[in-house]
């Protein structure tokens, strides 16, 4: 499953949320790999694409389910809807509302055939998603004074 969100700053909300203050640190990529950095990639998906959106309350209706089950830290019951819905067969993936703020929709994809990649770029703590995200879920960003 590839995860993504509708905005840049709800992509950083989404991947650096549960740290309280955001240093360089937090951006530096993987010591498994060497000269790595954390990245933002932005994506355009197919139009004829077809994701079940969950903040559709008939959907929810349809599917028996609450919104308090779909954004939950019980990944037991997340991955249950979601096999539901997969096995539906209709379906690309699902959309529904970031963790972190609802303005923000999280996309959780099982097929990315209509996915195309149209930029990646490196984040720094001045980045404007990292900023705005920082602002809206309230995370301290402290640069390096030295």
């Amino acid at each position: 499953m590839l995860y993504l969100s509708d905005a840049p700053a709800g992509s950083v909300a989404e991947a650096f949320g549960r740290f309280p203050i955001w240093t360089a640190a937090v951006l530096q990529g993987s010591p498994a790999l060497s000269g790595s950095v954390r990245a933002l990639a932005r994506y355009r998906l197919r139009n004829d694409t077809r994701l079940c959106d969950l903040d559709d309350p008939h959907r929810l209706v349809k599917l028996h389910l609450r919104p308090s089950q779909i954004v939950s830290r019980d990944y037991t019951g997340t991955r249950s809807w979601a096999r539901r819905i997969h096995l539906e067969r209709g379906w690309i993936g699902v959309k529904w509302w970031s963790y972190y703020d609802p303005q923000w929709a999280s996309v959780g994809l099982w097929n990315t055939r209509g996915l195309a990649l149209e930029e990646v770029r490196p984040l720094h703590l001045d980045d404007d998603a990292v900023v705005e995200a920082g602002r809206t879920i309230f995370r301290r960003i402290v640069r390096d004074t030295r």
